[in-house]
């Protein structure tokens, strides 16, 4: 009977970043003052804060607002809740004195945010608010700002100038987050200034006044249900609060957001809540901002010896990383804003890890390392503070950005095209990332300190980081003592369904650009869509990138999602027009689309297109001196698909001498088992598993080759790897399975098959072979049960039919098991077993000559099947030809004596006699 053993070649394929878009996009300029400095005078930005704040009157309350937007002839105002006081409609008194009735909008926001939309109709033209610096690159302590609003006890606006004192790294639970003091000899915000107005020195809108200074009995509590420390809550009581123009724009409604103009579309964001809430919190209190010369990054306190704190982070935010030129005035800014010098910093050669060290008497979390290496598709967090750069997010404040794992042998292809791994970077996750998070800490479920982030890459395929591993490699050169060290071997936590519902929904929180924005920030949205898995939604962003003008990059894209849904002809047609326009010079530039093209073609199965493809993809990266060893595995992949597999060999060879990776190891061995040398196959497998020991398909092929040497204990052994390093892997199970049914143990059989199933119902390989031990243990009908199965998920798999055909024969039903022998056969025309099978049938049923012609038609396909033999043999005895019988019988013993299947032999010879 047919077994079905899995076996997997690990096609690599090099996924080349779809646009590397500008680390300092344009910001947008500002009308020029007379001094020409790009700022405004005092009064300037006083006259703004004055034209677009308005005084609110409703019959439960009062106070200010801001015009912020504008629909036709319609005005939007925001203001505070509090201001409103749960009224429904208002008063409006605009900035050149007319009142107008203003009806409350529902914005969506939480009940806690102290957040209110109005809206009144007028002909007039007012001026909006200018909300082109919502991702908040002026709000700097001591920056200067001006608060502007309609106390209760005056009937003129009141404009206060100012600087901001306290920047919160977490909203409020109000949505409150921009601290302010007043100049002096100014007093301080009144009531009914509350809504007004805050603008900066360029006239930019930054938020609102919620807050004035020293309120009685203040309840500071984060977004998250944190408190800060009680020196940190004295610090807010003396400074006035606003709730920063982001935090309304990232929480209200949609429908809001797009059909008024002007309300530029910011990153979404998620209140954490239950599980995420406590993560956030704990990571948060271990991480660090880092400052000094060269910008800001982050880091992770793992340590504490004395009132001495050790702090890991990446050297490149210490170092520049082309240039080693080192950065100057070394800061640490901890959760609780305290502000310390660097005592020291330890810098690693050749891998991006340092070790800084800072003194503070203050009690602070210290990480628990994660010392092992992660799944992928396990779930992980990417924690640290973003750089200033104009990007839509608020970039004073924390990001806990959740991601997946990358398997480590495919991701190391996927991003090696572009980015060197002679860094140490060695773990890889699709979490999204900015500048100023390097040196950040990588989490794992449990808040566990799992790697160290690299690289800043808000726009690629994957980050990239250094793992724990890494790094304790490196104790002594980086000089920290190993039992300052707190070390967990595992991670064990497991989500429930709805903490994992609220990390997918936290990750595919992406915000759209507007209509009226460029290719490349289309092109940057689609990219984090990609990373983020939401393929479709990526594919649209791409088109709208290509039409504006971002033809090459938004068509690799675009083909990069087709190919992940296997849309594999549409993927063909896009990358093959981001190749068409790339000019003969710039081949070398854009190498890696060739060699994706080849990834594409492979999938059509247009093998010699492909193998072409890689070749132009070769010579280009060649002649721009660049080293991309990948494209070698990517042509010993195709040759090995063309079953060119000495040809093959002789490329992993070559890239083992150049690059001897797990990933080149693996792929030879399966080339070498094909050509049937498993002991060699064993030998690379091996060699794959010692440099990567958690290389799944390593030891599910290694297992595979063992069986086939018969040494079905040891083979059983690497599914049991496989199975304890990916519990959800059915291959494995189905592998397992089938050299335990061998063995005899066919309950034990059953059970990984039903395992399998559980874990793939669709699996149709489950289906056969648990069949298969049904059938063998004498469970005839419960076996065409799960081929009936099997046939239904694919009507296309001859063994499905055949074994079905077993079953049924053995039941006695011959003319039925023929139809399913005859199906086999049109699925596989060399499908010998069938023929033979059906002979029996036929010969059963009478039909001697349809019988011995199955058998015939085998022999000529395989003149060495014994089988073919023995059973046209039996047939011509059956009906007294016993001479040209005996001839047959002679030729199968003679077979079966040459093949060693001595109980083949004796039972043919005593026939004979």
């Amino acid at each position: 009977m047919k077994t079905l053993l899995l076996t997997t070649l690990f096609l690599f394929s090099t996924l080349s970043t779809p646009a590397q878009s500008n680390p300092n996009p344009d910001i947008p300029k500002l009308a020029q003052n007379e001094d020409g400095e790009g700022i405004l005078t005092p009064q300037q930005a006083q006259q703004i804060a004055k034209n677009i704040t308005v005084r609110i009157s409703s019959a439960n309350n009062g106070g200010s607002g801001v015009i912020i937007a504008k629909k036709g002839s319609n005005y939007l105002i925001l203001t505070n809740a509090h201001v409103i006081n749960r009224a429904t409609k208002a008063e409006i008194q605009a900035p050149d004195g007319q009142k107008y009735s203003a009806t409350v909008i529902d914005g969506g926001f939480d009940t806690k945010y102290d957040l209110a939309l109005l809206q009144f109709t007028s002909n007039t033209k007012y001026a909006l608010a200018n909300l082109s610096n919502v991702a908040g690159s002026s709000m700097e302590i001591e920056r200067t700002i001006y608060s502007a609003g309609f106390p209760f006890d005056s009937q003129d606006i009141r404009i206060t100038s100012g600087a901001i004192s306290q920047l919160s790294d977490l909203p409020f639970d109000d949505g409150t987050q921009i601290g302010y003091t007043i100049d002096k000899g100014e007093k301080g915000i009144r009531q009914g200034m509350s809504g007004g107005a805050i603008v900066d020195i360029q006239g930019n809108l930054l938020g609102i006044n919620t807050i004035s200074i020293a309120p009685i009995l203040p309840k500071y509590t984060y977004r998250d249900g944190s408190k800060p420390i009680p020196k940190l809550a004295l610090q807010y009581t003396r400074a006035n609060w606003g709730i920063p123009i982001y935090n309304f724009l990232a929480n209200v409604k949609a429908d809001i957001l797009y059909s008024y103009e002007n309300l530029p579309k910011v990153e979404r964001q998620v209140t954490p809540i239950g599980y995420m809430a406590k993560l956030n919190i704990k990571t948060r209190q271990m991480t660090v901002r880092i400052e000094n010369s060269g910008g800001n990054g982050s880091g992770v306190i793992i340590g504490k010896e004395g009132n001495s704190y050790y702090v890991l982070t990446a050297k490149h935010v210490f170092e520049h990383p082309n240039t080693n030129y080192k950065y100057t005035d070394n800061q640490i800014v901890t959760y609780d804003q305290d502000r310390r010098r660097t005592t020291s910093v330890i810098v690693a050669e050749g891998v991006d890890l340092a070790i800084v060290k800072f003194d503070s008497n203050n009690n602070y979390p210290v990480a628990q390392l994660g010392e092992y290496r992660q799944n992928q598709d396990d779930i992980a967090f990417v924690g640290g503070f973003p750089a200033r750069l104009n990007i839509k997010s608020p970039l004073w404040q924390w990001q806990l950005n959740p991601g997946f794992i990358a398997d480590r042998e495919r991701g190391k292809l996927q991003t090696q095209t572009n980015q060197s791994f002679s860094n140490g970077y060695d773990l890889i996750y699709t979490s999204i990332s900015y500048g100023g998070m390097s040196g950040g800490g990588v989490f794992d479920l449990a808040g566990n300190l799992i790697g160290i982030h690299g690289r800043a890459e808000s726009t690629d395929l994957h980050s990239l980081g250094i793992s724990i591993q890494t790094f304790t490699g490196l104790l002594d050169k980086l000089r920290v003592d190993s039992k300052l060290l707190k070390i967990v071997k595992t991670n064990p936590v497991e989500l429930n369904s709805r903490d994992r519902s609220n990390i997918i929904a936290a990750m595919q929180n992406i915000s759209q650009p507007q209509s009226e924005d460029d290719g490349e920030r289309w092109l940057a949205y689609g990219n984090q869509l990609f990373r983020t898995r939401q393929y479709d939604r990526s594919v649209l962003a791409f088109d709208r990138s290509i039409a504006k003008n971002q033809t090459l990059l938004g068509n690799y894209g675009r083909a990069l999602s087709l190919r992940a849904v296997e849309k594999y002809q549409l993927a063909e047609s896009a990358i093959s027009q981001a190749i068409a326009i790339v000019p003969l010079s710039e081949r070398g530039k854009y190498y890696y689309l060739w060699n994706y093209n080849s990834t594409i073609l492979r999938a059509l199965e247009k093998y010699d297109e492909a193998l072409k493809s890689i070749e132009i993809a070769i010579l280009s990266q060649r002649e721009s001196e660049q080293k991309d060893l990948t494209l070698l595995n990517q042509k010993a992949v195709i040759l090995s698909d063309k079953k060119q597999y000495e040809m093959a060999i002789a490329i992993y060879d070559e890239g083992i001498r150049k690059y001897p990776e797990a990933y080149t190891y693996y792929n030879r061995g399966n080339a070498k088992s094909a050509l049937g040398n498993k002991q060699a196959a064993i030998a690379d497998f091996d060699r794959a598993i010692a440099l990567n020991p958690k290389f799944i398909e390593a030891y599910n092929n290694r297992g595979i080759a063992k069986s086939v040497l018969g040494n079905k204990q040891a083979a059983i052994a690497d599914f049991d790897f496989t199975i304890a390093l990916n519990p959800k892997s059915a291959g494995a199970y189905i592998n397992r399975g089938i050299i335990q049914s061998s063995l005899g143990n066919r309950q034990a059989a059953i059970g990984d098959f039903n395992l399998a199933i559980i874990l793939n119902s669709k699996s149709t390989d489950a289906y056969i072979n648990r069949g298969i031990a049904k059938s063998t243990m004498g469970n005839k009908q419960a076996a065409i049960a799960d081929f009936d199965l099997a046939i239904s998920l694919n009507s296309k798999i001859s063994e499905a039919y055949y074994n079905r055909g077993n079953a049924k024969l053995a039941l006695g039903n011959k003319q039925s098991a023929i139809v399913d022998f005859d199906s086999a056969i049109s699925l596989s025309p060399n499908f010998i077993l069938s023929y033979i099978n059906r002979g029996i049938a036929k010969s059963m049923l009478g039909d001697k000559q349809a019988a011995i012609a199955d058998f015939s038609l085998v022999i000529s396909i395989n003149p060495q099947s014994g089988e073919a033999y023995y059973n046209r043999g039996l047939t011509k005895l059956k009906y007294e030809n016993k001479q040209a019988a005996i001839i047959d019988l002679r030729k199968a013993a003679e077979l079966f004596r040459e093949q060693e299947r001595i109980e083949d032999y004796q039972r043919v010879m005593n026939l004979i006699d």
